[in-house]
């Protein structure tokens, strides 16, 4: 176990505050590692989007309203429409 005193002397001979060594939630976001990551979501999103609509209108077909499908569809749209750009949000 390292004492307070070296913990100190390491620090000085380091230097501090040093920049972390990898990128914690909440930085900055950079092109490479977010914009593949986001397609991917924006995908499933959509395709949870289009699963919910079809199966809406398979029950309505069944003569079986079953409107939380159709809630949760239109609550999807609604965030895919009015999403704001990554460098617009706060």
């Amino acid at each position: 176990m390292v004492s307070h005193a070296n913990r100190r002397q390491i620090a000085q001979e380091h230097g501090t505050p040093y920049p972390p060594q990898e990128q914690a939630l909440g930085e900055t976001p950079s092109l490479l590692p977010d914009a593949p990551i986001c397609a991917v979501f924006l995908l499933l999103f959509i395709c949870a989007a289009a699963g919910h609509m079809t199966l809406f209108k398979l029950n309505i077909h069944r003569g079986k309203k079953f409107i939380l499908s159709g809630m949760v569809f239109g609550e999807q749209n609604r965030d895919l429409y009015y999403c704001e750009p990554a460098d617009k949000a706060v």
